[in-house]
């Protein structure tokens, strides 16, 4: 009994601290509930008012963007706190049954923390404590609790008043939409995007349009064009113009600098609430808006777009697939013009500027029609009254008013009348395509049946044409004696008729007479003549196809100007194209020219048998090459032979060549094997040859036949007999080579044992020259008569001597001439039966024809000149026995001979190995052609080489004289002096002017000033090309040298710019084989100006010194002509050492050459620089040959010493005045010549000649002649 009861006590107390949690569970969620929704309300309130204040202030006054994100933060910061303090804050807050029991037992006085005591209890259950007393504590918090409320502890209150402040806020926000419905929503936007464009709300509502624009937005337009805008007034009004809130246009632009500008116009009075204002000038695109009443409109751009334009065009072919062609063939840049086969690609890519949104490629056809002529001018012939001189018939009658002008009738009758004239002197011609005309007016009343204009050109009257009836029956219908060209004009009315002159056979002719006809009734006829033709064709290019253009990407700087555009076509037929491109408008580019399109078609290949080329007998088994040329436009793809053996057999192909690459012609050979082939007597072989292109087009020979059997005109054996006959050749060349070689050993020896006679003879030769000189200028008008050489008696003996001998010499020559003329007609037998052997190389038998011209030329020619100057030196009344030159010839005979000799023994040895291997023969024998025309060249290039050099140095020894005179020049001189520096410049400017003509000839400056390409700006230096500085030959020393530059510095700052230009330029020399161009140095400039700057500032000298200065000017033009004269012919010169040295390095010693060194060899010797040398080289042989033929031997000058610079050591007396007055007492001859010498030459003689008088120099010039004389005879 007592367990129960303990039993039902626990029960009770675990209901009763059931319902406590209860509570406290129930009050905690209200508390909770009742926070939040306090913190909801103010927020919502707070929210709502502050909108409603911000949004009402943007009404009244606009804020700019800063202020209105101002407002947003007054609205949205406080109302996020709220909602963090009132919302957020209750909902996280921790809230335990502690702090709810807490709040409950402050309603609760008399609790006495019984109700906290309950639940510390409950919460630490497993801590000792009383049983009872947990009871009596809980039924006693019971007691107190159970008639509570959870709402006792909610703080209503600040509910309410929160509810009350968000229905203010609410009531207050609508009531603001309410009176402000129609602008209030803007003004919140405005709150809510502050940095939007939105425009103010002010109760005035407009768009503005541009052009055919339906809704406000941004726009495009083309540069330039006028902008139109139009406002369009929805709602509201807006003040006058001229208000101060009137309607405007506010711009922001940017100029040609990149500076923004702001421009702002007025907009006129409203219409129909619409206003226009045009907007002109800018080029440039802009932003715009519309202010006025309040408000603005929105910020919109107008893009400015440029036209297309093309700036750059390529174009690039791509081949048909089969022909196996991968790489393109591109176009020269800017040309639009394409040509290539049909079936080909073509690749048209465009850099365009501007503003470029679609392109394409237009193909286009040309079609032409008539279209009507609308102002044709008459050309009247006939008008008041008949041709002058034209004779006429019928009877004319004249009328004054019925047409307007005066016009002409005959009587009116029933049947055929007419009136006319014929016989007119003067033709009125007609021209192709004219069309002839004559006015008419016919009587109503009287209407002709038919009417008839009939023309004679001279002959006959068959040119008629008629209107109406076929009633005249002259001539033939419907041929040009009678054209019938329809109905009768109305009556009553001036009519023109018009027959074309094609139709009754009067074009390009006369009209002499026309006859006015008609059948019946009256008519009065006007003015005649001709028109143009009533139509002409037009031609007109038509669009066929249209193919897109597609931009390129492109990362290259290039790519911020211009951009690419590409696009392809097919290639089918000649026509036309053109590329198009538009910008976003549509506005396309400017039209291009039109780019020609040439479709060539794909013809077959060609294919010819050079050798055989004709039925072939063989009289045994023999190698039989057969030579064949093969051409295909775009390429061939393989070679077949097909053989066939005897009559009834099948053709067996068999490949010769097959091109991975196609080749667009071919000379190839294959040999036929007749052992290999078994061919016996009696039997054939038929062969023919086949080739294809890529597209399997083909061409075959015609069938040839090769036969074998016992016959003495068998291929074979004429073959044999070739190569015996060239064997010949050979053996009698050695015997001419080697009997010539006695001819040239003798002429050296009768050249050697008679020296010094022919030293005599050129001294006697230079003295009688001296004395026809000196004649000339004491009676310049009186004709000098050539002496004869005079020699003394042992001279005269030695001179009969040398005859013989000559004699002899040209009678062992005869017989080598003999035997040369023997040999030329065999190497002409060799090359004309080469021509007919089939078996025989086609490239051999070229050779043996160039072989057989070559004899003639190298062997013969020049045999027969060295004969002639033999004989001729071996002539009593002969003086001059030309030993040198005879020497020289001989020595040039014998190289000549040898080279010949070299050539043959290539050909035969080419001949033999034909018979066994054809392609190993053709190749040794290009290759020793090939070197030995290399080696030829190389001693023309030495030649050549040799001869500028000498030329130089002739140069060189002017310009010492010349800067010799330059230094004396600078002396006080008196007027003697002077005046004899005058004659020596004089003297020295004859010799040069020879001496630089002959340069100017050998680099034939003309046609090398036509072809020197101009130095464009931006071009890199070529030092191939271009310029450098050559330091004159002055007399500065090396410590003096910074001194000079500084002195040269202050001068050049202080200079006159413009006198330079006062100064005559001298002639440009330039090096012909592409080596640097030569230019004076700048310090030597500086001197030509200073004197001219000294010229200017004397400009009140006396005349003695200014005939002084221009002698100064002219001595630094010459120098400075000699000057780059020799040096032009140095780069010259070098370059041939360089070109030489390079030949050289190419050419093997002893072995054959490599294929690698063929082909450098090859590029050596057809280089543009090898042209240039081979022309020069040619021109050298002219001047040699004019200087032959009569020019003194004195005008080649020797081989110069060192130049040394020249001081003027012995004050005024020295230099030039102590020179004159040494050589006062000479000829002129005699002082002109050794002005012009060097000067340690020049003094060695003049003191010679102040010691020992005349004897002292006398045998210095003899040895200064003999010097000449060895100079001219090695050239």
């Amino acid at each position: 009994m007592a367990s129960d009861s303990a039993h039902q006590t626990t029960q009770d107390v675990s209901t009763l601290s059931s319902t406590i949690e209860t509570l406290i569970f129930k009050t905690r969620r209200l508390l909770r509930s009742t926070w939040v929704a306090t913190g909801l309300a103010v927020t919502v309130g707070l929210f709502f008012a502050t909108l409603a204040v911000v949004g009402l202030f943007d009404l009244v006054v606009p804020l700019w963007p800063a202020f209105r994100f101002i407002g947003l933060l007054l609205v949205a910061v406080p109302t996020i706190g709220v909602i963090f303090i009132g919302i957020v804050r209750p909902l996280v807050r921790r809230l335990t049954q502690v702090m709810v029991a807490r709040r409950i037992e402050q309603e609760l006085p008399d609790i006495h923390n019984r109700l906290v005591s309950c639940i510390d209890l409950s919460r630490n259950g497993q801590q000792p404590h009383s049983q009872s007393f947990h009871q009596r504590l809980i039924h006693e918090a019971y007691d107190r609790v159970s008639d509570f409320s959870p709402r006792r502890v909610l703080d209503l209150l600040s509910l309410r008043r929160a509810s009350i402040f968000a229905a203010i806020g609410v009531v207050t926000l609508v009531l603001a939409f309410i009176v402000f419905s129609d602008r209030l929503p803007i003004a919140v936007s405005r709150i809510f995007y502050p940095f939007a464009d939105i425009p103010p709300a002010s109760g005035v509502l407009y768009d503005v349009l541009i052009d055919e624009q339906t809704e406000p937005g941004d726009y495009e337009t083309l540069r330039g064009d006028d902008v139109d805008f139009t406002v369009l007034l929805k709602q509201g009004e807006v003040d006058p113009p001229g208000s101060r809130d009137a309607l405007r246009l506010d711009v922001e632009a940017v100029d040609y600098e990149g500076k923004r500008k702001n421009l702002t116009y007025n907009f006129a009075e409203l219409h129909d609430n619409k206003t226009f204002f045009k907007l002109t000038g800018l080029q440039n695109s802009f932003s715009y808006r519309v202010r006025g009443g309040g408000t603005w409109s929105k910020k919109y751009n107008v893009t400015m777009l440029d036209r297309p334009r093309i700036v750059g065009l390529q174009t690039a072919v791509h081949y048909p697939k089969y022909m196996r062609i991968p790489e393109p063939r591109l176009g020269r840049p800017q040309t639009a013009d394409v040509s290539g086969p049909v079936e080909s690609n073509v690749e048209v890519t465009v850099k365009v500027e501007g503003d470029a949104s679609e392109g394409e490629i237009e193909l286009l056809q040309r079609q032409s029609k008539l279209v009507d002529v609308l102002d044709r001018e008459e050309r009247t012939w006939l008008k008041d009254e008949m041709p002058s001189g034209a004779k006429p018939h019928g009877t004319w009658e004249y009328d004054e008013e019925l047409i307007g002008s005066r016009g002409h009738s005959d009587p009116a009758g029933g049947e055929q009348h007419s009136h006319g004239f014929e016989a007119a002197p003067i033709g009125f011609e007609v021209q192709t395509g004219q069309v002839l005309f004559a006015y008419v007016y016919l009587q109503p009343d009287q209407m002709p049946e038919s009417i008839m204009l009939k023309f004679h050109d001279g002959t006959n009257w068959e040119h008629r044409a008629f209107w109406g009836a076929d009633k005249i029956a002259e001539g033939t219908i419907d041929t040009p004696t009678r054209r019938n060209m329809g109905e009768l004009p109305s009556g009553g009315k001036l009519v023109r008729l018009e027959v074309p002159a094609k139709d009754v056979d009067l074009e390009n002719k006369r009209i002499h007479g026309v006859s006015f006809a008609l059948f019946g009734g009256e008519a009065v006829w006007g003015a005649a003549g001709s028109l143009p033709p009533a139509q002409k064709r037009v031609n007109s290019l038509v669009t066929t196809e249209s193919f897109l253009l597609s931009p390129s990407d492109s990362t290259s700087e290039e790519a911020t100007t211009a951009k690419t555009w590409s696009g392809q076509f097919p290639l089918l037929r000649n026509g036309f194209y053109r590329v198009v491109l538009r910008n976003k408008l549509h506005y396309p580019n400017q039209q291009m020219q039109e780019g020609k399109l040439t479709a060539i078609p794909d013809t077959p290949p060609q294919v010819v048998i050079e050798r055989p080329g004709q039925d072939l007998l063989v009289s045994k088994p023999v190698k039989v090459p057969v030579y064949i040329s093969a051409y295909d436009d775009f390429g061939l793809e393989d070679i077949v032979i097909s053989v066939q053996k005897g009559d009834t057999g099948t053709f067996q192909g068999r490949p010769v060549k097959r091109y991975d690459k196609p080749k667009r012609s071919e000379t190839t050979v294959v040999t036929l094997d007749l052992e290999e082939e078994e061919l016996k007597v009696g039997e054939s072989l038929v062969y023919r040859v086949e080739v294809r292109d890529g597209r399997r087009q083909s061409a075959t020979t015609k069938d040839y036949v090769i036969r074998m059997a016992e016959d003495d005109n068998a291929a074979d054996r004429q073959f044999a007999q070739q190569t015996e006959r060239t064997k010949t050749f050979e053996e009698k060349l050695a015997k001419l080579i080697s009997e010539q070689k006695k001819v040239e050993e003798t002429v050296e020896r009768v050249a050697e044992n008679y020296k010094p006679l022919t030293e005599k003879v050129e001294q006697a030769k230079a003295e009688a020259r001296k004395l026809a000189e000196a004649q000339k200028e004491v009676n310049p008008d009186k004709p000098v008569e050539e002496k004869p050489i005079e020699l003394n008696e042992e001279s005269k003996k030695e001179m009969e001597a040398l005859r013989g001998e000559l004699a002899e010499i040209v009678k062992q020559e005869d017989q080598n001439i003999q035997l040369s003329q023997q040999l030329a007609t065999e190497a002409k037998q060799l090359a004309d039966a080469a021509d007919n052997l089939q078996m025989l190389p086609p490239e051999i038998a070229e050779q043996l024809r160039n072989a057989e011209q070559a004899f003639q030329q190298m062997a013969v020619q020049p045999m027969q000149q060295l004969r002639e100057l033999m004989n001729q030196s071996a002539q009593p009344a002969q003086m001059d026995p030309k030993l040198p030159e005879a020497e020289r010839q001989s020595d040039q005979l014998a190289q000549n001979l040898d080279d010949l000799k070299t050539r043959m023994e290539a050909l035969a040895d080419a001949q033999r190995m034909a018979e066994d291997d054809v392609e190993q023969a053709l190749a040794d024998l290009r290759a020793d052609i090939l070197q030995q025309d290399a080696e030829l060249t190389g001693r023309d290039l030495a030649d050549l080489r040799d001869f500028i050099e000498a030329m130089k140095k002739d140069l060189d020894i002017l310009k010492g004289t010349q800067e010799e005179l330059i230094a004396d020049n600078e002396n006080d001189l008196s007027d003697r002096l002077l005046e004899k520096l005058l004659e020596a410049q004089d003297d020295l400017d004859e010799e040069s002017m020879d001496k630089l003509a002959d340069a100017r000839e050998l680099q034939d400056m003309e046609a090398l000033r036509r072809m020197r390409s101009p130095n464009f700006p931006g071009r890199p230096y070529d030092p191939e090309r271009d310029s450098y500085l050559i330091p004159p030959k002055e007399q500065d020393t090396e410590g003096d040298e910074d001194e000079k530059k500084k002195k040269d510095g202050e001068d050049a700052e202080n200079e006159d710019k413009n006198e330079e230009e006062m100064e005559e330029d001298p002639e440009l020399f330039m090096p012909v084989l592409g080596g640097p161009t030569p230019q004076m140095d700048e310090r030597f400039k500086k001197k030509m100006r200073a004197l001219a700057k000294k010229k200017k500032k004397k400009g009140d000298s006396d005349g003695e010194n200014e005939k002084q200065e221009k002698l100064r000017s002219r001595q630094f033009n010459r120098l400075e002509e000699l000057d780059m004269a020799a040096q032009a012919l140095a780069s010259d010169e070098q370059s041939l050492e360089q070109m030489l040295d390079a030949m050289q390095a190419a050419m093997p010693d002893g072995s054959p050459l490599t294929p690698e060194q063929m082909a450098q060899l090859r590029q050596m010797m057809s280089g543009k620089n090898q042209q240039q040398a081979q022309a020069m080289f040619q021109r050298m042989q002219q001047m040699m040959a004019q200087m032959q033929q009569g020019q003194p031997t004195e005008a080649q000058l020797p081989t110069p010493s060192a130049l040394s610079p020249i001081g003027n050591q012995d004050g005024v007396i020295g230099g030039v005045e102590r020179i004159l007055v040494d050589l006062d007492d000479l000829d002129v001859n005699a002082r002109v010549v050794i002005m012009r010498m060097q000067p340690r030459e020049r003094e060695e003689l003049l003191q010679g000649l102040r010691e020992e008088g005349p004897e002292g120099y006398r045998q210095f010039i003899k040895d200064y002649f003999r010097r000449l004389t060895e100079v001219q005879g090695a050239q």
